[in-house]
């Protein structure tokens, strides 16, 4: 089970690796029409694609590791029990039985299904 924070905190770099991804293939669909000409402008227009492929998931790499280090780190302080529908931590919730109740969306989750969860997704040796 993916827990859907993780759907609603990534889905935009998603986004942006498939229209980058596009983009390549259909610039590089231009160069049959020029096989005719010098192999100067050919290797130029597979130069920029490149560049800029690699230069968009250089970004797209950085932002996610950066904002999944944070998250980690958000999970590390609250104890692994943290929200899977909205992300916010249930540390320190007054349990009702062995389920918690976020105050943030109201999802009823059991306590030990939530820390699960998130150590299967990211194990304490891997949290930095």
């Amino acid at each position: 089970m993916v827990p859907p924070i993780i759907w609603k905190k990534l889905r935009w770099l998603v986004g942006l690796a498939v229209i980058t991804g596009a983009l390549a293939i259909g610039g590089l669909q231009m160069l049959p029409e020029w096989r005719g000409s010098p192999p100067g402008p050919r290797l130029l227009l597979i130069a920029s694609y490149t560049t800029g492929v690699l230069i968009v998931f250089g970004i797209i790499g950085y932002v996610y590791n950066k904002r999944v280090r944070r998250f980690k780190q958000r999970l590390l302080e609250c104890g692994y029990l943290m929200c899977l529908t909205c992300g916010h931590s249930l540390q320190g919730l007054p349990p009702n039985g062995e389920h918690l109740r976020c105050p943030e969306c109201g999802t009823m989750h059991h306590c030990s299904t939530v820390r699960e969860t998130w150590m299967m997704w990211y194990p304490p040796q891997v949290v930095v």
